[in-house]
Formats: C-alpha cells, structure tokens, sequence
C-alpha cells in the first residue's frame, strides 16, 4: 500500500476515532435529558460539517 493511502487510512481512523470520544461523552447527558433535571437546549446546528465528516467516516467501509 502507497504511504499517501496509509496516510488517508490513518485520517479517517482518527476521525472515526473522535466521533466516538464525542458520543461517549454524550452518554452521561441522555439520563439528565430524559429525567428532565438538564433542559434541552434547541438552535440552529451547522450540519455541513457533520454530513462531511460522516462522508469521510463511512468512505472507509467496503462497497458491495
């Protein structure tokens, strides 16, 4: 394999990576949310970026 693909290999793992890191830190929240002691908070979220970064993510999985 071409270093430049170990490369892109490496940037998508790392990606992968912190998007789990993201969702493990959310996991404590859920509960609060749910029993209501923390309040939603409800605004305009930038989506472009998440929609890319899951593009990026999912590219790494096989085709068939």
């Amino acid at each position: 394999m071409a270093t430049n693909e170990w490369l892109h290999n490496i940037d998508k793992i790392e990606l992968s990576i912190a998007s789990i890191e993201t969702m493990l830190n959310a996991l404590p929240d859920i509960p609060r949310l749910d029993t209501g002691i923390v309040p939603p908070e409800i605004r305009p979220v930038a989506i472009g970026d998440r929609l890319n970064r899951l593009t990026r993510e999912y590219a790494l999985r096989p085709r068939k």
